[in-house]
């Protein structure tokens, strides 16, 4: 028996790209301004407009792996350090992915690995009984802190901004937890960091590390950019040991003009790249000679 849409039978329908097409995937925006609402795998799937891990990336490697990354990106395999912390992300926020708890003390049962299996597909995320209350706890302590709670709740929450480079005209794109913004006008840009320990010592650790000078000028030229002068960034961290303590910590302003140069290396480079066409690589004729550290000439 054929349906009244596509000369296929009942049983074909559900494969028939006419009677289910696929659905028109959203484009990102192409006009600068600050967009809520818009889709984690829309803003992370725009190749147009240079991000912030799209800048750091570029200055780690020659522009010719760059450029193939950037528009081949492999797809992220889901492990559950980094779903715990999205889990955190979510809760603590009140948007993005649904966090499920799945009532069990660990995935050995074949069905409880199918029930994950399911919730993945559909885009949320499942946490074990003692994961999801560890979860949910964290997220407690950030949206019950007495300095943050209150402006986290007053904020604008998954703000994505897109932007002209004032000096390349390149277009560029970040995403900002949440804005607050007083009764005065002033602004306060907030990321939030899960982290084994909320410890001011520890994380400035990972600043340097991944590089979080780098996204507090991004930011907050963004921002600036976009009409919004003069915010002040904070990370807000989040310890994964109980009690889960919170901190807030803001990057020295001498460390974040460090992170603004290499930020302006980098549009730099895209934007020469770009205008050019030409993406370098190691150089086709170059024969590099391999320079050691003092210490390799003293080894025996």
């Amino acid at each position: 028996m054929t349906n009244a849409i596509c000369w296929v039978t009942d049983l074909d329908e559900e494969v028939c790209p006419h009677c289910h097409p696929e659905p028109v995937k959203a484009a990102p925006p192409t006009e600068p301004d600050l967009y809520p609402d818009i889709a984690e795998e829309v803003y992370h799937g725009d190749t147009s407009a240079l991000s912030q891990s799209g800048a750091k990336a570029l200055l780690k490697t020659v522009p010719a792996q760059w450029i193939y990354d950037w528009l081949h990106p492999e797809p992220v395999e889901v492990n559950e350090i980094m779903e715990f912390g999205s889990a955190v992300h979510s809760l603590t926020l009140g948007v993005g992915a649904k966090v499920v708890e799945i009532k069990a003390e660990n995935w050995t049962r074949k069905a409880d690995q199918q029930i994950r299996k399911e919730h993945r597909a559909a885009g949320e995320i499942p946490l074990l009984t003692a994961k999801y209350r560890r979860a949910v706890a964290m997220a407690d302590a950030v949206r019950l802190h007495p300095v943050i709670g209150p402006r986290l709740e007053d904020s604008q929450r998954e703000l994505s901004g897109w932007f002209r480079d004032p000096e390349t005209g390149i277009m560029r794109r970040f995403r900002i937890d949440a804005l607050h913004t007083t009764p005065a006008g002033a602004a306060l840009a907030m990321d939030v960091k899960t982290a084994e320990t909320a410890d001011p010592n520890e994380f400035a650790k990972s600043i340097r590390k991944f590089g979080y000078d780098q996204q507090d000028d991004w930011y907050v030229e963004g921002l600036e950019e976009l009409g919004v002068p003069g915010a002040a960034f904070l990370f807000v961290v989040v310890g994964r040991k109980p009690p889960h303590l919170v901190s807030l910590n803001t990057v020295p302003r001498a460390y974040v003009e460090r992170g603004r140069e290499r930020n302006r290396d980098a549009i730099r480079l895209y934007a020469e790249c770009l205008a050019a066409g030409h993406w370098p690589d190691y150089g086709v004729d170059t024969i590099h000679e391999i320079e050691q550290p003092a210490w390799a000439y003293r080894e025996d």
